[in-house]
């Protein structure tokens, strides 16, 4: 973190040239990850800036939690027990869903663990009643907070208790949904804990047939085995994994994204035969648990496909990427503009084209983009594709394709996507310091185009994501890094 901390520091001088509208929240979203790593000095400058009462307490909660890991508890307690008497009490008082205070509230309730204050901690819990939810749930929830918290205090025995108490109120729950949802709660949070044996457990002791609906059926235990697998994952215990993922409701599902990375990155230590010998076990199993209509299955196709081309089997590489290319160019001739398959087939378009920059072919790109389907009112559409490209161009100094690319500037908008592409290309490829470069030229206010998978892709957030390449954290850690918030 040291390393890329003062790309932190750029993202949050960046929020400053956006739109004020987005202030709060570019706000409280960078202050979730400072907190993380328990950066309390970037953290502090936070809360001064943000207007909106609930989104500051929220980022005072975690700055207070902040505070309480590194072990300074009476700052952690000044700001615990002021969000507690005012902003946060009053909003769940007046709407008991609240998002927001909810977090604030779960943030508070851990810092009070953290320090050792079980008693303030339960008197926290008793003062709130959640909305609908039946009061043995959401205390289960909520002993299970505390047991986490516990347990990354290095309290182990404390945290025992607290998800015993968590799961004693579980089994006394009559409704078999109640006592799902409950488990599943605390299944996420002995994740976190380290628990994984005890969360097998308690997945294992969900009954699927109390739900009557099967999206919920399926939702009540993938999400949660899939959290248990990449925990399991990082840890290297890859038999587990597998029991894990077999689980999981969609057979599809049952080799995701994550876990082809994962074990790209094992292949990569080893020597080329067995390397190659385990590249083609792997096409081999990705195939048969293959999930058409899922956007990672062709992305993780090409990652493989990478990983060909690094080891000098660059024909088998490009096997790989021009059937992808062709199955996914009659996709999306086949679908109208703007539908949700048109969608899929342009990710997936645009995960194979840049692929063919990054084994070093930004020509069969670039031909492809041209001579295919892409009227120029559609050239936007492939972002990532360009921005690999521009990102090429740029590193390798490749003047003829810049004076390419130049040339359907007008067409392509410029759009946020192909930049992040850019600094993706110049990460992946260690450039750090040219994406950084690259960043610090433009205008936050100019990045502000989408609002994708719950990130504003801004300039802000993207020396964020800059920052996660230096680290090697994945999208995975922060978003399996992180248990459920909502009561």
């Amino acid at each position: 973190y040291a390393d890329a901390r003062h790309l932190y520091e750029k993202a949050l001088l960046a929020i400053e040239d956006l739109d004020e509208r987005l202030h709060d929240r570019q706000y409280a979203s960078l202050s979730w990850e400072l907190a993380e790593y328990g950066d309390r000095e970037l953290l502090a400058r936070i809360p001064p800036k943000v207007s909106e009462p609930l989104l500051r307490a929220m980022v005072l909660s975690n700055l207070a939690e902040a505070h309480a890991r590194a072990g300074d508890c009476p700052a952690a307690l000044d700001v615990t027990d002021s969000l507690l008497n005012n902003e946060v009490a009053k909003t769940l008082e007046d709407d008991p869903r609240d998002f927001h205070a909810q977090a604030a509230f779960k943030n508070a309730v851990e810092t009070y663990a953290y320090c050792g204050m079980l008693e303030q901690a339960e008197a926290a819990i008793a003062s709130y009643q959640p909305g609908k939810k039946e009061r043995k749930v959401y205390l289960a929830q909520a002993y299970s907070f505390v047991a986490t918290a516990l347990y990354r205090a290095d309290r182990s025995a404390d945290g025992a208790r607290y998800f015993a108490k968590a799961l004693s109120l579980a089994e006394a729950l009559d409704g078999g949904e109640s006592r799902n949802e409950a488990l599943g709660h605390i299944a996420e949070e002995q994740v976190l804990a380290g628990r994984f044996d005890d969360a097998f457990k308690s997945l294992a002791a969900i009954d699927l047939d109390a739900e009557p609906d099967p999206v919920d059926r399926a939702s009540l235990r993938d999400g949660r085995f899939s959290m248990l697998a990449y925990a399991l994952a990082r840890e290297g215990r890859w038999e587990e994994v597998a029991v894990a993922l077999g689980n999981l409701s969609d057979e599809g599902s049952r080799y995701p994204h994550w876990l082809v990375l994962l074990r790209l990155d094992q292949i990569e230590t080893l020597d080329t035969d067995r390397a190659l010998a385990q590249l083609a076990e792997l096409l081999s199993r990705l195939e048969q648990a293959g999930d058409d209509h899922s956007l990672t299955y062709d992305a993780s196709l090409a990652y493989i496909a990478r990983a060909f081309a690094a080891r000098g089997e660059e024909k088998r590489a490009l096997a790989i990427l021009d059937d992808l290319y062709e199955q996914n160019v009659a996709k999306y001739r086949r679908y109208r503009r703007g539908s949700g398959e048109s969608f899929t087939a342009i990710s997936r378009l645009n995960a194979v084209l840049s692929t063919y920059v990054w084994i070093g072919r930004p020509q069969a790109a670039l031909d492809k983009i041209s001579s295919g389907p892409f009227d120029s009112s559609r050239l936007d559409e492939m972002g990532g594709a360009w921005g690999y490209l521009a990102g090429h161009a740029r590193l390798n100094g490749d003047e003829r394709l810049l004076a390419q690319l130049e040339l359907t500037s007008n067409e392509r908008k410029d759009d946020v996507f192909e930049l992040r592409a850019t600094v993706g290309y110049l990460a992946e490829k260690g450039a750090y310091a040219e994406a950084e470069q690259l960043l610090d030229g433009i205008p936050a206010s100019d990045g502000m185009r989408f609002y994708v998978r719950n990130r504003f892709y801004s300039v802000p957030h993207l020396y964020t994501e800059l920052a996660w390449y230096m680290m090697g954290v994945t999208y995975w850690d922060l978003v399996y890094g992180r248990s459920d918030y909502s009561f």
